[in-house]
């Protein structure tokens, strides 16, 4: 079986000591998932400091466009660093130069490389930007963090079913908070692993988180994505307090 090395070794020299001394992170999976799945966390604006600027806009000419058309100062530096650090990551794991290569997009918006052997994706909450990549099958990740005690009470109704809600700890407890992250990313995992993204309504997403050390599961899905039994969904831990990762690979 194909699987992911879990050295750190195998990141080339020339990218090594930038990457690693500020704080790009791989994050352990229990397995089966840490055979198929890797996953990258690092504070993209951190990471990037020590790239120079013309590293950083040296990339394809959609990409910079998109970069100067943001209004917030640092956004568009922290868009083309991002997608820097994707093209890096890519290209160590499939031994490929993917410097210069131009991303496609499908019609949600989600990224692709034609040829490309791996299946990837990647998701942002501020200056956090986690990227993840699998063997095969269909990836999707979330990352979420600090949301406040409103947001549960307007958000929920809307993603939820009423059967999740009635799971939710009390809204003004610290488990509540963490509860609902973990609803919440999985089911945006789920919807980006199937290519939809948040065109679906969450509530035809049904999930159930146990507490850990129990892996959360599928209860049910839109008939077009297939069966429960045929996706691997999980939490991955980060490190950081408020902030919650998931993953979901459909692999039929």
């Amino acid at each position: 079986m194909c699987r992911f090395s879990h050295s750190q070794e195998r990141i080339p020299s020339r990218i090594q000591p930038t990457l690693f001394k500020d704080g790009l992170r791989r994050l352990a999976l229990d397995p089966p998932a840490s055979e198929k799945i890797v996953l990258y966390l690092t504070d993209i604006d951190k990471l990037s400091r020590s790239w120079s600027m013309e590293a950083i806009w040296s990339a394809p000419e959609e990409e910079v466009r998109r970069a100067r058309s943001y209004q917030v100062p640092g956004l568009g530096r922290r868009f083309l660093a991002s997608r820097r650090l994707l093209r890096i990551l890519l290209g160590h794991h499939s031994q490929k130069n993917l410097e210069n290569t131009v991303f496609q997009k499908e019609a949600n918006g989600r990224l692709r490389l034609e040829g490309y052997p791996l299946s990837f994706n990647l998701s942002h909450s501020g200056p956090l930007l986690a990227i993840g990549l699998a063997l095969s099958g269909r990836l999707g990740i979330d990352l979420e963090c600090r949301v406040e005690k409103e947001t549960i009470r307007e958000v929920a109704p809307r993603v939820l079913t009423p059967s999740e809600q009635s799971l939710l700890p009390p809204h003004d407890s610290r488990a509540s908070l963490a509860t609902f992250l973990q609803y919440w990313t999985l089911k945006e995992a789920i919807l980006k692993s199937s290519g939809e993204g948040l065109e679906r309504d969450m509530k035809e997403i049904e999930v159930r988180v146990p507490p850990a050390p129990s892996p959360p599961r599928i209860i049910a899905l839109p008939e077009t994505y297939g069966l429960p039994l045929e996706w691997e969904v999980g939490h991955v831990s980060t490190g950081l307090d408020e902030t919650c990762l998931a993953f979901a690979l459909h692999t039929a």
